[in-house]
């Protein structure tokens, strides 16, 4: 079962089927992710649900019902029920989805423990080097394949540069734990090529997202002997891709120029404020799943869902971070700030961007899986 569970995540992130990828990218994806997490499920059922289905996430299990109530409730009184449930163009973030996710978040936190995280983690860190690899070929003029990058930027088989930035943040966290844990020296090299990508996709969220969350993740490894080591070549990793990056490998403006240069941002605050007249308009139930994106999490709570979706929403994070400070009483100290990092990387990358299939994907068995950890034994890795 954890082999499909990955696999889901590894294929529904890697596979690239379709020509035109920016524009009809996302139909095998997200043909892969319903059927992976079809499969598990059915293997599931057959075994009988073992180990029970809600019994290891207790104090999520009423939030998160609650949750999917609203969301359902929302899409009957949408204006367009068939958007909100099957989700519109690109994020595809209708009921459909949420309930894959949700069964994808039980089968992790059911299946994924301390014992086989390492198997998680080492498959997860092989194909994000897959990942970087093909997003650099076209870049550096090796290989072209059926598209172009965009404005310059890389995103390899993410769709898009700022997801293929938010699936390397995500995935830092995890190699700085693996280097703490193993000492292989080659992860160093996966570090630094994980932030080359993260530059080379010019994605500020994702810079954004891995000095918030990753280089404070090293002090909570300050007691280990290897920290200087880790901290050193964190930092080193960045003055590289910053000296490749500022080169002129690049065509068009470099990550650094996209701070600072003079931005529009009234796309961005009109998108705002449509997206406050539709909850105000509409604030019991909002206007429906996926029929608006603001590029907000909360803000898109409010005008899809209205006042019951976003209450719903914050009581979910509430229990949500309850369950994890007692995670976090019961052991697995470094196991339990990974895991936790890389589901922060995801939210903070949700302030400023839309929901995507694979990076929500992976955000969902992360999620489940910290509730796995929870619940087996207090071995610290």
């Amino acid at each position: 079962m954890l082999y499909i569970i990955v696999a889901t995540v590894c294929g529904t992130s890697g596979i690239f089927l379709l020509k035109h990828a920016n524009t009809t990218f996302d139909a095998p994806k997200l043909a892969f992710m319903f059927i992976g997490t079809s499969i598990a499920c059915i293997f599931w059922a057959i075994k009988g649900f073992e180990n029970g289905i809600f019994h290891k996430t207790k104090g999520v299990n009423l939030a998160l019902l609650i949750y999917l109530l609203a969301c359902i409730t929302s899409m009957v009184f949408s204006f367009n029920w068939v958007i909100s449930f099957f989700g519109g163009y690109k994020q595809h973030g209708g009921v459909l989805s949420l309930l894959i996710y949700l069964a994808f978040f039980y089968l992790s936190a059911n299946f994924i423990n301390t014992r086989n995280i390492k198997i998680v983690f080492r498959s997860l860190i092989i194909f994000s080097i897959f990942v970087c690899i093909y997003g650099i070929l076209p870049f550096v003029n090796i290989a072209t394949y059926d598209y172009l990058p965009m404005y310059g930027r890389v995103y390899s088989t993410l769709g898009q540069p700022v997801y293929f930035g938010c699936f390397l943040a995500m995935m830092i966290p995890v190699v700085l734990f693996e280097i703490v844990r193993t000492k292989k020296l080659y992860l160093y090299g996966v570090l630094l090529l994980l932030i080359f990508c993260i530059f080379i996709a010019k994605a500020r969220s994702g810079l954004i997202a891995t000095l918030l969350v990753s280089i404070p993740l090293l002090f909570v490894y300050r007691s280990n002997r290897n920290f200087k080591i880790i901290a050193l070549s964190v930092i080193a990793a960045m003055l590289i891709a910053g000296a490749f990056i500022t080169s002129e490998m690049l065509n068009g403006i470099n990550l650094y120029e996209r701070f600072t240069r003079p931005v529009d941002y009234s796309p961005r605050l009109e998108l705002y404020t449509t997206s406050l007249k539709a909850g105000f308009t509409f604030p019991i139930l909002g206007i429906g799943q996926d029929i608006i994106r603001p590029h907000n999490i909360f803000l898109g709570h409010f005008a899809k869902l209205g006042i019951i979706g976003l209450i719903s929403f914050c009581y979910l994070v509430y229990c949500a971070v309850k369950s994890f400070l007692q995670i976090n009483k019961a052991g697995n100290h470094n196991l339990f700030y990974t895991l936790l990092a890389v589901c922060l990387v995801y939210l903070i990358f949700r302030q400023f961007n839309p929901a995507y299939i694979p990076v929500t994907l992976l955000f969902s068995m992360f999620g489940g899986a910290i509730y796995g950890i929870k619940n087996s034994s207090n071995h610290c890795m």
